[in-house]
């Protein structure tokens, strides 16, 4: 019998042991199978909807009320080379479908990049520190269809340091966002309405053309931004002399730039095309050069600003050279 009680101990115990090690082996096998998740692939924008982005203004930037310089470009993937295939693109402060003001429409250029445009438009007078959405539309001339392109702005300066800050990554709306498609193929119609495809494949008649994807025209052949250059001299006993560590900003922009101990500066990545009013500050004293015309990949020389200019005391010309 104690024999017998052993055996049915020990076989008790062993059928536990085997139980525990099922219960624990699913949970060590998955610890050692599971891999870690793949990382998300880039957005590639859709052939089928304009794609449309702005170098200026980027998302909570702080505008000041009055003129300002939109810039950017907008395009139709599926147009042919040489056209933008976008007939305007129209821009709204605050909800266009609520109420936004309007704040004008602009074509994309029919220059090299066949992309781009400026805008020059009148920021409305705001209270400090409002928080508020710039709207843009692309509308295709080729599908009808069209692209919003929304993005948080802050009119006035920030009432006071402690202020929030824009949460420009949640806040920020694109309907066709992603890095432009490789290829896109033309249609010779606009597009049907979708419907659900058929599951028989049918074969292409002799002789008929089918449309092939081509290469879409490639947006970086050019560069999107141009270069100021010039001087800031100050009238003193007369003479000009030259000022360094002036203040130089490119208004409409965000583009600042300081003179070197000749007085010289230059300021890149302004956003082109475009034409702007650049103004130079020193201790309270400014000047100014306005309708400076800036072009892709280009410098240009805008003279000798000179702050306190004083025609009495014999210098204050400054004119910029002659093109």
């Amino acid at each position: 019998m104690r024999a017998l009680v052993a055996c049915v101990r020990s076989s008790a115990l062993a059928s536990a042991l085997v139980l525990a090690s099922l219960a624990i082996s699913p949970v060590t096998l998955l610890a050692q199978t599971t891999s870690p998740s793949p990382q998300p692939e880039a957005l590639v924008a859709r052939c089928d909807l304009p794609v449309v982005d702005l170098f200026n203004p980027m998302p909570g930037d702080v505008l000041q009320p009055g003129s300002y310089l939109i810039s950017g470009l907008a395009l139709d993937p599926m147009a042919d080379e040489g056209s933008s295939g976008i007939d305007q693109v129209s821009f709204f402060l605050g909800d266009r479908d609520q109420g936004g003001v309007s704040l004008g429409t602009v074509v994309p250029a029919n220059g090299a990049r066949q992309a781009d445009f400026s805008l020059a438009v009148t920021l409305p007078s705001a209270d400090p520190g409002k928080l508020s959405q710039l709207e843009a539309f692309a509308h295709s001339s080729l599908s009808g269809k069209e692209t919003e392109l929304s993005l948080p702005v802050m009119l006035g300066p920030s009432p006071s340091p402690s202020a929030p800050m824009v949460n420009a990554t949640n806040d920020t709306i694109n309907t066709n966002p992603g890095v432009l498609p490789e290829t896109c193929s033309a249609p010779d119609a606009p597009p049907p309405v979708l419907a659900t495809p058929s599951p028989v494949t049918s074969t292409p008649a002799p002789n008929v053309s089918v449309p092939v994807a081509k290469p879409k025209a490639s947006t970086s052949t050019a560069p999107l931004f141009g270069e100021i250059m010039g001087s800031v001299t100050a009238c003193q006993g007369g003479s000009e002399q030259p000022v360094s560590m002036a203040t130089i900003q490119v208004q409409g922009t965000s583009v600042t730039g300081i003179s070197d101990p000749d007085g010289v500066f230059a300021v890149m990545q302004v956003p082109a095309p475009g034409t702007y009013t650049v103004s130079v500050s020193d201790g309270g004293q400014t000047a100014t050069r306005m309708y400076v015309p800036v072009v892709p990949g280009e410098i240009i020389d805008i003279g000798t600003l000179v702050v306190g200019a004083d025609a009495i005391a014999g210098c204050g010309g400054g004119l910029p050279p002659t093109t």
